[in-house]
């Protein structure tokens, strides 16, 4: 897993890529549906994304007030978080440079409100995902949620690809989409369900895209996910 963490600092952020400045959308959309509506504003709010890359989702919570905390494997990335979130230092945040699958996640117990992961969990091998998964089922507040977004599906055209180094889970699958990034999990609703053990689910979504240009070929399917810890 190491190898792969330094994959993300030597092919993708220390030659300039994906050194994001805006927030995804979907965050936006899914923090608004499902998020917001179930917090007091007045309340400590803490917020963690797991591979948080240079911080540009972690900015839009960081602009409500809440405390941010973000784990990303590059430093590049991570210098790039801690230069974003420094703007805001009337709020608790830290940005651990880190694996965030090498060892229990460094939060106490029931002590975050939302745990965010756009992309990076998918690319782990299928033990390491479920032990996030647990730790994050620990450390999430009662009626805490989970965004999962971009989880990749078995239905994606890149599935099957490469070299499986692992169960579903393939590198080397070729194409510019995944070009640079280390192995990349596929998963399907059954297999999603027993690494949720213990979690509601408010949304689990499979989406597909047809790709004609730029990326001809490189039919995408994936799957967003919003799951709960149940209220005690």
């Amino acid at each position: 897993m190491e190898d792969s963490v330094n994959q993300w600092e030597s092919n993708i952020y220390s030659k300039g890529k994906q050194l994001n400045r805006y927030t995804w959308g979907e965050v936006y959309y899914y923090a608004n549906r499902y998020f917001f509506p179930q917090i007091s504003r007045n309340e400590d709010i803490n917020v963690l994304e797991l591979g948080s890359g240079t911080g540009n989702n972690l900015i839009f919570f960081a602009e409500l007030g809440m405390n941010v905390y973000g784990i990303e494997g590059s430093s590049t990335a991570c210098a790039h978080a801690q230069n974003k979130i420094a703007k805001y230092p009337n709020i608790k945040s830290k940005i651990i440079c880190g694996n965030f699958c090498s060892h229990p996640l460094p939060f106490e117990n029931n002590s975050l409100d939302l745990i965010l992961d756009r992309g990076a969990l998918t690319h782990n091998f299928s033990k390491e995902i479920k032990n996030v998964l647990t730790e994050a089922y620990r450390v999430l507040k009662p009626g805490g949620l989970f965004f999962s977004i971009h989880f990749f599906s078995d239905k994606d055209s890149r599935f099957g690809k490469g070299i499986e180094v692992d169960y579903n889970t393939f590198k080397d699958t070729g194409g510019k989409t995944f070009e640079g990034v280390p192995q990349v999990h596929f998963s399907n609703l059954e297999e999603i369900y027993e690494l949720y053990d213990g979690f509601t689910f408010e949304l689990i979504e499979e989406k597909s895209v047809k790709r004609y240009r730029p990326y001809e070929g490189e039919d995408s399917a994936s799957f967003d996910i919003v799951a709960m810890k149940p209220y005690e």
